[in-house]
């Protein structure tokens, strides 16, 4: 959060993330994930109005994932990228890699 910029790499099938559920490899977007944390929960429900308002594709709306311990929702945009928009209230911890 703030300027912090956090990288996670997972294999694409993880069973815990529901991105790419689109499986033509040779479309835009396919395998590509974007995830944003804010800490404005009014902003967060600002992006979800405006993202509706758009016709973005809602995957899965607002939600609390306990195991990542924030809110989030998973929207698709019209390329077929995965966003992930996420509203935590406590800075993320980074943890080392192998962890």
């Amino acid at each position: 959060m703030g300027d912090d910029i956090i990288l996670l790499l997972h294999h694409q099938d993880a069973a815990e993330h529901a991105f790419s559920s689109d499986t033509d490899p040779s479309k835009l977007g396919h395998g590509v994930s974007l995830c944003f944390t804010l800490s404005d929960m009014g902003e967060f429900d600002a992006i979800h109005r405006r993202a509706v308002e758009l016709g973005a594709r809602v995957l899965a709306e607002p939600h609390f994932n306990e195991q990542a311990g924030h809110t989030e929702m998973e929207i698709s945009d019209p390329d077929g990228y995965y966003l992930q928009i996420a509203h935590r209230d406590e800075p993320m911890v980074p943890r080392p890699a192998g962890q």
